[in-house]
């Protein structure tokens, strides 16, 4: 133990260890020799990547794949690399974006552009030999550490684009740092392991914040088509006339007709067939596109149905299409829901692998819903440090299930809102709903002001703006939406949160997507309400964990949280909840009056 302990700190970036880091970095070392995938539950500002680093390069790992969700969370690898360059150990690392976020023409003719749109921009460019940064090698010297500001850098100065430049790179880098799509994309997987030489039986997989990871196998092989994009596709044939308008103009219209129709909140299943029968010919539809983009110079929106109408003639047997209406907004969506069929395949073929975050979830969870072979799963937690400076309440007679969800119900949590709003206590309140739709119609019955309401275009500075202003004041936002996690509600270095409310316990929608992947779970373990933890339940408490992190940020942060819904008692939740050091009080003592 000594000697593995002292082979440890050659590679720990710090002389003084913090508590648990040395313990975290042999358990990645022992589950590196024996081929295990680690789950690492330690919280936030503990140092796990520091940790993680040095247990992978104690056992002489040839290949570290590391991926972050966020393009931000690439600076922690970087961080510890350099910081281990400084003591000597030289390492290589490169940094893999995709083509968009590392093309150096200027923003103002890429700023707005999707994926498909930016990849057609990217083609034309190449071809007309309009883009200054298309050749082929770069034939000087690179760094070993290759950041996204530094191969930009080199890429100005040479004249070529710094993603082919990255992608030189990768062959030879010992770390390579890129987002999940990297591996976890099977259409981007391929080109990194056959572009990079990369072989996964010798390479460690470490997934940042992996709590993401499932969410984000099913967004990325999922794809959308808008009621919008259709609209803006019609007027476009409407101005450039085409022999074959007529029909396409009338198929389209069609669609959006029908998505009008069947779009429903939760989503509405559609079937393939139906809608093949009703939109127009992919192909007809590409050769108008190709027309209009020679006309006019200009991207054709009829691009955007060409490849969903691909998309959907090639969907495998475990995606499902629906028809959605998110808020004011309609489209179609293709759904994948058999996410273990893609993480199996990448951690099966993994020597081993290290999934990190301070929220996730029990071990059976990863085997049921990443398809990971039970035996091979380790887990290692550190105490919840500052669960002790959480005060939560959890109020009984109270839920925010679908079937429950009447006027009454929307007047009683304003006014469970506006009772802890009154407390002297409070001072910078968020509430969180569980939907957007549960928000709007809660809130023309909130009485506390002054309030903040989540909008689409609501922006943290705007937030952060709000809080600071007042000295009492109510933020409301969603607990799917983009300030329930990974941001930090701070001026100052101080945490501006003392209190949050959660208005309902955030369960993931019984979708027609869930309710396929609840019963694949279901035929995979015969056991439905195992199933419905997995699909709904951890989802939720992790969703809960994270929104209590928006007010304990630091062990010298106190934050009260009231978890308004009575689903929450239950004996599997609240052994979810002591697990990560959270003690709590049920109360029934609030009335209706």
């Amino acid at each position: 133990m000594e000697r593995l302990t002292s082979r440890i700190k050659e590679f720990f970036p710090y002389e003084h260890p913090r508590p648990g880091q040395l313990e975290l970095a042999r358990k990645v070392y022992e589950s590196v020799v024996n081929s295990k995938i680690l789950l690492a539950r330690y919280p936030v500002g503990f140092g796990k990547t520091a940790a993680v680093f040095a247990g992978l390069l104690a056992a002489d790992v040839p290949r570290i794949i590391y991926l972050a969700h966020t393009k931000s969370q690439f600076q922690a690898p970087i961080r510890e690399v350099v910081r281990l360059e400084k003591t000597g150990v030289k390492l290589s690392l490169v940094t893999l974006a995709s083509r968009f976020d590392m093309c150096l023409l200027p923003r103002s003719l890429t700023s707005g552009m999707d994926f498909h749109r930016f990849l057609r921009f990217c083609a034309r460019k190449k071809l007309s030999g309009e883009c200054p940064y298309i050749k082929k090698r770069y034939k000087g010297e690179l760094p070993s550490l290759l950041t996204l500001n530094t191969l930009r850098r080199i890429g100005r100065e040479a004249g070529i684009c710094p993603y082919e430049i990255a992608w030189e790179a990768v062959r030879t880098a010992r770390i390579i740092v890129a987002s999940y799509s990297y591996l976890f994309d099977p259409r981007l997987s391929i080109i990194l392991l056959r572009k990079g030489g990369i072989n996964l039986s010798e390479s460690v997989i470490v997934v940042d914040e992996a709590h993401n990871l499932p969410r984000f196998i099913t967004d990325s092989l999922s794809s959308e088509l808008h009621a919008s994009s259709i609209r803006a596709a019609l007027r476009e044939i409407q101005r450039a006339r085409f022999a074959e308008d007529s029909n396409i103009a009338e198929s389209l219209r069609k669609l959006l007709a029908y998505l009008h129709k069947t779009a429903t909140e939760n989503g509405s299943e559609v079937p393939v067939e139906t809608f093949l029968e009703i939109a127009p010919n992919s192909r007809i539809l590409a050769r108008v596109a190709t027309s209009y983009e020679g006309k006019t110079g200009v991207f054709s929106s009829l691009w955007h149905i060409v490849y969903f109408l691909e998309e959907v003639e090639k969907m495998p047997s475990d995606s499902i299409l629906i028809a959605l209406r998110e808020d004011v907004s309609l489209a179609y969506k293709i759904f994948f829901y058999n996410i273990p069929r893609v993480a199996r395949r990448v951690f099966d073929d993994s020597r081993s692998a290290i999934l990190t975050s301070a929220t996730l979830p029990p071990a059976d969870y990863y085997t049921a819903i990443l398809g990971v072979k039970r035996e091979r799963l380790q887990e290692i937690s550190y105490p919840f440090t500052w669960g002790e400076n959480v005060t939560l309440v959890i109020q009984r007679g109270i839920s925010s299930r679908y079937v429950e969800r009447t006027q009454e119900l929307f007047k009683f949590y304003a006014h469970l809102i506006d009772s802890v709003y009154k407390d002297p206590e409070s001072r910078h309140v968020l509430a969180v709903f569980p939907s957007y739709s549960f928000m709007l119609n809660t809130y023309p019955f909130i009485e506390s002001t002054p309030r903040l309401l989540e909008k689409h275009d609501t922006h943290l500075d705007d937030i952060l703006e709000f809080l600071m202003r007042h000295e009492k004041c109510l933020v409301i936002i969603t607990a799917w939406g983009k300030f329930s996690e990974g941001v930090e509600f701070k001026a100052m270095r101080s945490n501006l949160i003392d209190t949050i409310v959660i208005a309902g316990l955030p369960v993931p929608t019984p979708s027609p997507v869930n309710k396929k992947l609840e019963e694949h779970l279901e035929t995979f373990s015969s056991d439905k309400e195992w199933a419905w933890r997995q699909v709904y339940l951890y989802p939720a408490l992790n969703k809960v964990l994270q929104i209590i992190g928006r007010g304990l940020r630091s062990e010298n942060d106190r934050v009260r949280v009231y978890l308004l819904d009575e689903r929450v008692i239950d004996e599997k939740a609240l052994e979810y909840l002591k697990d990560y050091g959270l003690s709590f009080s049920i109360i029934s003592s609030l009335s209706k009056n």
